[in-house]
């Protein structure tokens, strides 16, 4: 019998909610989280960054800083008690990206003490924080070169960096301009072109800068624009990647969906002296994809092409850098190249349906992986020589200084059988690697072979660390009763560092359940559903259908939205707790870059969704809402423009008008001076999430029937459209389906948050959306 008429419901087996009372909005505001951890090189010491609550930010409209301006920075060793070594709740700023130098006596960190990103610098000795110099610098993690120097590039001179700036650069300028207009005195011109020659050199500048704690000089080594400072093996050289240009529209050619910043190499002498570079280079190299040789007398970087990333390679003599001959064919992927410890490039080449890792060079490129069923996706370089580790066929591979192929580590028969490899991420010096198998982790020294279990705190534990010296993983666990870090060694039981959130104890949480139902096409997709506390099997509730068009969901329960401790906005729990179902139903879509009909095809997975869950004795189907934020903002208008089956909308920074959003500046660069190098929307609508595969120029009709407003007349389900005036899906996409909507005379709300972007940040907006959303489902759901 077909799975569609068969009525499948899962349920995910939980804890008891421990607590009593619901979760507010107040709640999800004083959450903590845990950051990024560093271990010290010594193996004695781990750092750890700390987030505060929103509550604590000195400006609400950092959300790009991931939390990092309300950080503090905490030690601990392996047996004591933790301990903070920043304070910057004293005065709202952050301390973040901590880094260990090589000798271990010193961490340097960045923050924004001052309403500004500097470099700072603890000292393991004396425990004094210090300010390295008064600079700027961008947020990248510094670069050790050498016990008491560190490299950090810098924004051009009066600017702060993007994620800093991001969402108030804009209000700002606004702020300073509207004045001098109304004074009537000074022109607030501000002109863009199109059709010109970019000249990236005539733009304001940044630096690279070498800071020397033992004179405290911040000496410029180079002016540009600069990111990815690589250091090589030997010390001798920093390479880097330098923006050089912005992607350029070809007429007739679709916009990629890509970061159209286009960097081009740099490597500086230990002088800080730029190396001429002889060949043809790409200006369109990737970020993140250099890698010296295990020597450093060479070194790699990945570019884009019209064909796909292909790798070149650069030889360094200490006095010049010269393109030298490599792979000239398509890498699989743009992390597909890696350096052998013997100094050989191994590139990842698809074809006959595998990726596999060959040698490159010579008319006949010799296949590493050939004898492996499932070539590995990734290589792993760890310890001191720069060996290879990888995981294929259930067993891990380790490709040894001196040796021509890949080599099994430990028994296949009875050891475990590994699926990934989580530890080193960034090479290591030790001989250690993490992996994990059957979501066990194992910790195993590679010249033993030797695989050790390393208990997990819980089974929602996530692993975040490891100190090779005594095999001691990190671990942090977000619980519904708290948010914890751990320690754990092979054959000990785990050791609580910290904990945080545990008044969430006190609150009743929403459980999970997942069913399934049959799609368009007739097989099965997975919808989540959301409980509320105190949920009776058998009774109607009203039901909320969260929706994000793209977004499938498999066995796995999701892991944002639903948890009780989610920091986000949209923490589903909290519909739950007033007493609503949430059901979040997958909705494939045709892959991006792929021209579609993403309007016509929700309603194909959502409506059958709708069914199930009624059929289910789930869902009341007298009261239904629709929800979503961002493309689920546009998925709730395509479902209350082609179905009635819903009583009560909500829209969240959503977009109703392709043809209209095409055109129109990110209000976040509006009035930066170069705002059309950030036309965000246009590579979206063209090849990335909306899939419409050109411009409106040449494919109006698909924009147009793919456009919520032009069938705004069928709507009978009152919607709330939420959206902030710095968001990045313009305010006026909200506008026009309100202005439809009024023109009819139909109920509808249309809130308005200024200053607020495509997500709510002010606390208090936060809290007030939360009101008017209960409010709205109150209304028409009760």
């Amino acid at each position: 019998m077909s799975l569609r008429w068969i009525p499948v419901l899962f349920l995910l087996p939980l804890q008891a909610a421990p607590g009593s009372r619901p979760l507010t909005p107040k709640d999800v505001l004083r959450l903590e989280q845990w950051g990024e951890t560093a271990a010290a090189p010594d193996g004695q010491l781990v750092a750890f960054v700390r987030i505060r609550a929103r509550t604590s930010a000195a400006n609400s409209m950092r959300d790009f800083m991931n939390g990092n301006d309300r950080a503090d920075i905490w030690i601990s060793s392996l047996n004591g008690a933790p301990r903070p070594i920043t304070n910057g709740a004293a005065d709202d700023s952050g301390f973040f990206q901590p880094v260990w130098s090589p000798d271990g006596r010193r961490l340097a960190m960045l923050s924004t003490r001052g309403n500004k990103v500097r470099l700072w610098v603890w000292t393991r000795a004396t425990g004094a924080l210090r300010l390295a110099a008064g600079e700027t610098v961008e947020i990248a993690r510094p670069v050790w070169i050498g016990p008491a120097k560190l490299l950090c590039a810098t924004p051009p001179p009066g600017r702060q960096p993007g994620v800093f700036s991001l969402e108030t650069q804009a209000p700002e300028e606004a702020m300073r301009a509207w004045p001098l207009a109304w004074a009537g005195r000074t022109s607030t011109a501000s002109v863009l072109n199109s059709g010109e020659p970019l000249d990236m050199a005539s733009r304001p500048q940044g630096r690279l800068l070498q800071f020397d704690l033992t004179t405290g000089a911040a000496t410029q080594l180079q002016s540009g624009n600069f990111t990815n400072l690589t250091p090589s093996p030997d010390g001798r050289h920093v390479a880097m990647l330098e923006l050089t240009g912005i992607l350029q529209p070809e007429p007739g050619r679709v916009l990629p969906n890509r970061n159209p910043s286009q960097y081009s190499l740099v490597v500086v002498d230990a002088q800080g002296r730029r190396l001429p570079l002889t060949g043809a280079p790409s200006n369109d190299v990737l970020p993140a994809s250099i890698q010296w040789s295990p020597a450093g007398g060479a070194l790699v970087c990945v570019a884009n092409t019209p064909e796909g990333p292909r790798v070149s390679r650069f030889d360094v003599d200490g006095v010049s850098l010269r393109l030298a001959p490599s792979y000239e064919g398509t890498l699989a992927s743009a992390r597909g190249v890696q350096w052998a410890p013997d100094g050989r490039l191994l590139v990842q080449v698809r074809a006959n349906g595998r990726a596999d890792w060959l040698v490159a060079g010579g008319p006949a490129p010799a296949n590493l992986t050939s004898s492996m069923t499932r070539p590995p996706s990734a290589l792993v370089q760890f310890g001191a020589k720069r060996e290879l580790a990888a995981v294929a066929d259930g067993r891990l591979w380790v490709l040894r200084t001196g040796s021509a192929a890949f080599e099994p580590v430990g028994d296949a028969q009875a050891g475990p059988r590994p699926d990934s490899i989580v530890w080193p991420t960034d090479g290591s010096s030790t001989n250690s690697l993490v992996v994990m198998a059957a979501r066990r982790l194992f910790a195993i020294d590679t010249t033993q072979a030797a695989f050790r279990l390393i208990e997990s705190p819980s089974p929602s534990a996530q692993f975040a660390g490891f100190l090779p010296q005594s095999s001691t993983a990190l671990f942090k666990d977000i619980t519904p009763t708290g948010s914890f870090l751990w320690t754990s060694n092979p054959g000990a039981a785990p050791r609580r560092l910290q904990a945080a959130n545990q008044f969430l104890e006190q609150i009743a949480a929403g459980t999970l359940e997942k069913f399934e139902y049959a799609g368009p096409d007739g097989k099965p997709l997975i919808a989540w559903c959301l409980r509320p506390p105190g949920y009776e099997q058998g009774k109607r509730y009203p039901t909320v259908f969260w929706l994000y068009a793209g977004l499938s969901f498999g066995p796995e329960p999701p892991p944002f939205w639903v948890p009780l401790n989610s920091s986000g906005v949209f923490n589903l729990q909290l519909l739950a707790a007033r007493g609503y179902v949430v059901v979040m139903p997958s909705i494939p879509l045709a892959p991006e870059g792929q021209p579609s009909d993403p309007y016509l095809d929700i309603p194909k997975a959502v409506l059958p969704a709708v069914d199930k869950a009624v059929d289910l004795g789930i869902a009341d189907p007298h009261r239904l809402a629709v929800m979503g934020h961002s493309y689920g903002g546009y998925s709730t208008y395509a479902m209350i423009t082609q179905s009635p089956r819903f009583q009560a909308a909500i829209a969240l920074g959503g977009f109703c008008n392709l043809v209209s959003l095409y055109g129109q500046l990110d209000p976040r660069h509006r009035y930066a001076e170069f705002a059309r190098d950030r036309l965000l929307h246009m590579p979206l609508l063209e090849s990335g999430q909306d899939r419409m595969g050109g411009p409106p120029s040449q494919q109006l009709d698909r924009y147009l029937r793919n456009s919520p407003i032009t069938q705004a007349d069928r709507v009978i389900t009152p919607v709330l459209i939420v959206q902030g005036d710095q968001d990045y899906v313009p305010i006026q996409q909200g506008e026009e389906f309100f202005t439809a909507l009024y023109r009819q005379n139909k109920p509808t709300g249309f809130v308005r948050y200024w200053g607020e972007g495509h997500v709510l940040e002010s606390p208090a907006n936060i809290e007030d959306v939360w009101k008017r959303i209960f409010a709205w489902l109150e209304r028409y759901l009760r």
